[in-house]
């Protein structure tokens, strides 16, 4: 299956020859999915329509290395490792998130999407922001972090390893339904340096998600 240009292996029920697929619909709506079998057959099917469009807006991390990148969303201008700092190792889920907008009445995400880096040929993290119509004007910066790299560069992740340059795409999709796509790369570093934060999680490398009451 594929969504926008990024495949994704999907496997049938092997009783019934179905498959129950959750989709995270970052590239807004009118987007079609094409499904492929080894036979060489391709059939576009027109995506189910979201709901609700304007009360969230997402931004996706895309990448085709099989390494492991962390998508991560400072909220209410939080240290990192603290409350409001977003991503796969505190991801919060979407009914934590609603919450936290019923009750502060100010907005608040979750990641709808992680990825280890590890299947397939193509890798995505969604981080999705619920709106509040009365919060204050702001916007959730972002940090990317090379995971697998980690806190040492070595090996393959640093030099001119394979894995030491990774090339991603960021894709931002407001609540207005404008889709924005940027593209970078995080670069390498020298073998062995140790990466203090301010390094180790690449900040402004995607589009903030911006707001105004």
């Amino acid at each position: 299956m594929t969504y926008g240009d990024l495949p994704r292996a999907v496997p049938l029920d092997a009783a019934t020859g179905k498959a129950s697929v959750i989709l995270d619909l970052y590239l807004g709506n009118g987007q079609t999915l094409a499904l492929s079998t080894s036979d060489g057959k391709t059939e576009p099917i027109p995506a189910v329509p979201a709901k609700d469009q304007r009360a969230y807006s997402k931004l996706a991390l895309i990448w085709k290395k099989p390494v492991d990148l962390n998508l991560h969303a400072i909220e209410n201008n939080a240290q990192i490792g603290a409350a409001g700092h977003i991503h796969a190792g505190a991801p919060r889920t979407a009914e934590e998130a609603l919450e936290l907008v019923a009750s502060t009445e100010a907005g608040a995400g979750f990641m709808s999407s992680l990825s280890t880096g590890k299947l397939g040929e193509g890798h995505v993290e969604v981080y999705t922001y619920f709106h509040h119509a009365q919060q204050s004007s702001g916007a959730i910066p972002f940090a990317i972090e090379h995971a697998t790299r980690g806190q040492t560069a070595t090996g393959e992740t640093c030099g001119e390893g394979a894995l030491s340059e990774i090339a991603y795409e960021a894709v931002l999709l407001s609540k207005t339904g404008e889709v924005v796509r940027e593209d970078g790369v995080i670069p390498s570093v020298a073998c062995g340096t140790v990466l203090l934060d301010r390094v180790r999680f690449i900040r402004g490398a995607v589009p903030d998600i911006r707001f105004r009451r």
